[in-house]
């Protein structure tokens, strides 16, 4: 749906067109009056009906339905609404191109820490675009994000015969004592031995979809602006867009380049290998 703000500003702009539109109304009668009481020339009323003329196009002009990113990552059955959404735009314009755009895991993307400068820090717990989002969007949700977020994150893969361990684990390993995944004890956070992810992140936690949505949701009304003729339909970071060939591939370049403004770089990286909180993927645990 579109932003609070999108859609103030729409109501803003259908009611003033809507005042001058009863205005132009009012100046045509006012002048046909004034001319029949011999107060002026028909070039007036030639004028005032111009004016009218172009109150009407200026209402209709703010009441078209306006084309807005839509997610279905809190809705029933999301992911067959997605298919039966991409169906129809083919099914409507055969011509358009459809581009899948999920390149990268956009938990990461929101995740992304900033040094005291406000550069993007590799070595950071992140947390802060989450927050930042939270505070524009729904602010009473910080405290239950600063109870769920004070605590360090990693994701725990589990096989049948317990924990996977990280193969690059510094000391002893923890094999001698696996932890229970289904122990509603949580397991040493500074153990060495468990894979793990986005340390501080959202990922694989509470509010990780609602932040993640909620900043992507953002960034695809940046774009759908500059695209108007652009379709956009998501399931929580997966997206599809849609249009001609030409505007599909000028959308997807505006989304990936606005993405880059939350992106969480590899600078500081030693000798190419990331820091332990980095998501398991990049790692290159599990492929």
């Amino acid at each position: 749906m579109p932003l609070p703000e999108d859609r103030h500003a729409r109501d803003v702009a259908i009611a003033n067109a809507a005042a001058a539109l009863t205005d132009a109304e009012h100046t045509l009668k006012t002048t046909v009056d004034r001319v029949r009481a011999g107060g002026g020339t028909d070039s007036d009323i030639t004028a005032a009906r111009d004016a009218l003329d172009a109150a009407y196009r200026a209402d209709a002009a703010a009441r078209q339905p306006v084309n807005f990113p839509v997610n279905y990552g809190y809705s029933k059955n999301g992911t067959h609404l997605v298919c039966h959404t991409v169906t129809s735009w083919h099914t409507l314009r055969p011509g358009n191109a459809s581009i899948k755009s999920d390149k990268r895991n956009f938990f990461n993307l929101t995740g992304q820490p900033l040094d005291a400068d406000g550069n993007p820090d590799p070595s950071g717990c992140g947390r802060t675009v989450c927050f930042e989002w939270a505070r524009r969007r729904n602010p009473a949700i910080i405290p239950a994000m600063r109870l769920v977020f004070g605590r360090r994150s990693f994701l725990r893969l589990c096989s049948a015969d317990g924990p996977l361990q990280d193969p690059r684990a510094a000391g002893p390993s923890d094999a001698d004592a696996p932890w229970d995944p289904l122990s509603l004890e949580p397991p040493d956070e500074d153990a060495d031995g468990y894979i793990r992810s986005c340390c501080g992140g959202a990922q694989g936690r509470a509010f990780s979809g609602m932040c993640t949505t909620g900043v992507k949701h953002e960034i695809d009304n940046i774009v759908q602006k500059k695209n108007p003729t652009t379709r956009f339909v998501s399931f929580i970071d997966d997206m599809v867009q849609n249009d001609t060939v030409a505007e599909a591939v000028k959308s997807y370049c505006g989304e990936k380049k606005e993405r880059k403004k939350t992106d969480n770089p590899r600078e500081g990286w030693e000798n190419g290998t990331p820091p332990p909180h980095r998501d398991f993927k990049e790692r290159g645990v599990v492929r």
